[in-house]
């Protein structure tokens, strides 16, 4: 970028070296930012999945509380259906359970809804994939650290957050853009360029942080789904 050579290493041998996620909302004023830096964004505008945004809430009886355009849903362009089943338990419990054993996993994971809507416990029952297991990490909200000259950190590295902000991959794309920006902006200077690009990510990342924090309250809530409706419900008004 903008003639600097570097080079980027990979742990994962290729793209299918482990189970990835799906659909993903690429924001404007970060993700998308980032790839019109790299000129890339006709290309990404070309992949977009049509209708991708429209999203349902419903409660644990299956009746629909909210029916809306403008957010984000987990089908595939192939038609197939992408989900997560999530709740709070004690941080050693998916080490309790065996997830090489599909069936087992299966019902003891919808062992936890079972006051819930069959249709809905269906989309565990009857999940023909396998069952993927992922603890949610998050840094402090605010986390920095002092300069150390030559390195830095971006993406989850950097602000590891929640996935309820929807920022994970933004904020890593938008960071790469603004560390090659700096960068290019202070030619000779790379601890200027740093400090710059540090700057930065530091005020962006903390107010990430905070929503994708305050947006988990609101999912994982003893009133669930209600604070979610009204949070939507609040955008449209």
């Amino acid at each position: 970028m903008n003639g600097i050579e570097s080079a980027v290493f990979d742990l994962d041998a290729d793209r299918h070296a482990r189970a990835q996620g799906r659909m993903l909302d690429i924001h404007r004023d970060s993700g998308q930012a980032a790839l019109h830096a790299a000129g890339l964004h006709e290309q990404f505008r070309a992949k977009v999945h049509p209708g991708g945004e429209a999203l349902r809430v419903l409660d644990k009886h299956a009746h629909v509380l909210l029916e809306e355009k403008g957010f984000l849903a987990h089908r595939g362009t192939d038609g197939s259906l992408h989900v997560y089943a999530a709740l709070r338990a004690a941080e050693d419990w998916l080490s309790t359970i065996d997830f090489t054993d599909t069936d087992a996993a299966k019902a003891a994971l919808s062992n936890h809804f079972t006051d819930w809507a069959s249709g809905l416990r269906n989309l565990i029952v009857d999940a023909d994939g396998e069952l993927i297991p992922r603890l949610i990490h998050a840094l402090p909200v605010g986390h920095r650290w002092e300069r150390v000259p030559g390195v830095t950190l971006l993406g989850d590295a950097a602000h590891l957050m929640s996935p309820f902000a929807g920022e994970g991959a933004n904020l890593a794309m938008i960071d790469g853009a603004d560390l090659g920006q700096a960068l290019a902006a202070h030619p000779g200077n790379t601890e200027a360029a740093l400090s710059a690009y540090e700057a930065t990510l530091f005020e962006r990342s903390e107010k990430s942080a905070r929503e994708s924090a305050q947006s988990l309250e609101t999912v994982f809530n003893d009133r669930a789904p209600q604070p979610l409706v009204d949070m939507f419900a609040s955008f449209a008004a």
